[in-house]
């Protein structure tokens, strides 16, 4: 596994966490406040998967000699960070929930 990969894939799973508990707060609104502020974690945690994403891209640009390595590894990097995006999705979504019902 490749360094960039292996902390993407950190920074997505951290984020699915975040959204899990997310829903869960969802089912009772009395959490406003708890709610509000793992969706700024979650954007920022999106955030931090963007340039984890260039980085590991870059480095694979001047790493991988393989063209079929180099498009691999693109391909993952670009789905990981894809499924940060969907997470930043649901936790504005659930934003906007909570603002309509505040």
């Amino acid at each position: 596994m490749r360094p960039g990969a292996r902390d993407l894939a950190g920074t997505l799973l951290a984020s699915a966490r975040l959204v899990q508990e997310i829903i869960g707060l969802l089912r009772n609104l009395k959490q406003r406040e708890r709610i509000l502020a793992l969706t700024v974690e979650v954007n920022t945690l999106e955030n931090t998967a963007d340039r984890q994403r260039r980085e590991a891209v870059a480095k694979l640009l001047e790493e991988e000699r393989d063209p079929f390595e180099f498009i691999k590894w693109k391909e993952i990097l670009d789905l990981m960070e894809k499924a940060t995006d969907r997470c930043e999705d649901v936790a504005d979504a659930v934003e906007g929930i909570v603002l309509a019902h505040g």
